[in-house]
């Protein structure tokens, strides 16, 4: 037969507050009220002790009495001001001390140099170190090697920076400064770029704008454009309108030595010597020439004579009165005084555009008198002067 085992059941309660009553308790009777894990016995007074059950609460309760009756420092503060206090178990702190030191005296700068050798003393000139600066102490910045520009290149500070100068005094012999260093490091190589923070959260839409001006209406859609119609016959060509021709005169003064000489004459206006007088850039119709000479001898001349050409086609030609009966013409504005003329025939030959216009001596009028071999034109100096009448289109 099976042997049922014996169970305790002590005195309890899952109400929480209630605690059992002192009577209903013997002595070594144990009760205990689950909701609060407290447990309830009779001590020997008999009087109801009451204990907890959670073991962890009641060692730190314990802990923190022993804490709050020894203070023990629970942390250490610093504030803006650089002060160090510490905070007890008990809430109170003690300022222990300060991290900031006691502010520096700092440089005051009095002077700015290329070169050490530039650095003054009392007795350089022409720019000695001023009085008020010859004390021990005084700093000049020397900008780039503490030698002089004659010793460049090579002679530059290391550092590639500005080093700073100390002067030892007026009482130092030699006067001489320090070099106390360069003011300021080597620049290290540039970091890798770090990380691109989180884009930051997109602003507010912004007001709408005023409403723009209502536009024109709209009219209605064109309709297709129709198919191109035949084209209509040519109409005949119009007569042609009329060229306006008008006369032109062109009045040229060449001078005596713009005659060229051919091969066996050498003075001037001497027979085949010929001079250019223009080119004709349009058609024209040449009509005349008149040919004005100086009075070159005050004996009377033969009659001289000129073609005027056109390339080598001869338009026409000019016989000039060497032996006039009537007074000679007077030309009132040139120092040259009277002139023999003469004028060609009215002709009417065509010049085309591109030809040369030159005047040819055909026959050099020799003087009255005189044997054949006589010059008759070596006197003359200055000018010939020709007109020319020709019609062309008006342009």
């Amino acid at each position: 037969m099976a042997t049922t085992p014996t169970r305790i059941i002590l005195k309890h309660s899952f109400s929480s507050g209630e605690s059992p009553n002192v009577d209903s308790l013997r002595d070594g009777e144990i009760a205990f009220n689950a909701a609060d894990q407290k447990i309830f016995f009779l001590n020997e007074n008999g009087d109801l002790v009451t204990n907890n059950l959670n073991i962890t609460s009641e060692v730190a309760g314990e802990v923190n009495e022993y804490l709050d009756t020894i203070a023990i420092i629970t942390d250490i503060t610093v504030d803006s001001d650089g002060n160090v206090s510490k905070v007890k178990s008990d809430s109170s702190t003690e300022v222990i001390g300060n991290v900031k030191g006691d502010p520096g005296v700092g440089v005051a700068i009095a002077g700015v140099v290329d070169y050490g050798d530039d650095l003054p003393v009392s007795y350089s000139s022409p720019n000695p170190l001023a009085d008020e600066l010859q004390k021990e102490g005084t700093c000049f910045i020397v900008k780039i090697g503490p030698g002089s520009l004659s010793d460049s290149p090579g002679d530059e500070f290391a550092s590639g920076t500005p080093h700073l100068f100390a002067y030892k005094g007026p009482d130092n012999s030699p006067e001489e400064w320090d070099d106390l260093g360069a003011i300021a490091g080597v620049v290290g190589p540039q970091g890798s770029t770090g990380l691109t923070g989180p884009t930051g959260p997109a602003g507010s839409q912004g007001a709408t704008g005023p409403t723009g001006p209502t536009g024109p209406t709209g009219v209605g859609l064109a309709g297709p454009i129709g198919p191109t119609g035949a084209q209509g016959v040519q109409g005949a060509t119009g007569a042609a309108g009329a060229i306006s021709v008008r006369p032109y005169v062109y009045s040229l003064d060449i001078p005596v030595d713009d005659f060229k000489s051919s091969a066996n004459v050498v003075d001037p206006l001497e027979v085949n010597e010929i001079a250019f007088l223009m080119g004709v850039n349009t058609a024209m119709t040449f009509r005349k020439a008149e040919i004005d000479i100086p009075r070159w001898d005050l004996l009377d001349q033969g009659d001289p004579v000129f073609a005027i050409l056109a390339g080598s086609a001869t338009l026409t030609s000019v016989t000039v009165d060497g032996t006039p009966t009537t007074d000679l013409d007077h030309d009132t504005s040139s120092h040259y005084g009277q002139f023999y003329t003469g004028a060609s025939a009215v002709v009417s030959t065509s010049v085309s555009a591109g030809d040369g216009i030159s005047i040819k001596v055909t026959n050099n009028g020799h003087a009255e008198g005189e044997e054949s071999g006589y010059n008759g034109f070596d006197s003359v100096s200055g000018f010939v002067r020709i007109r020319l009448y020709f019609d062309a289109a008006d342009y």
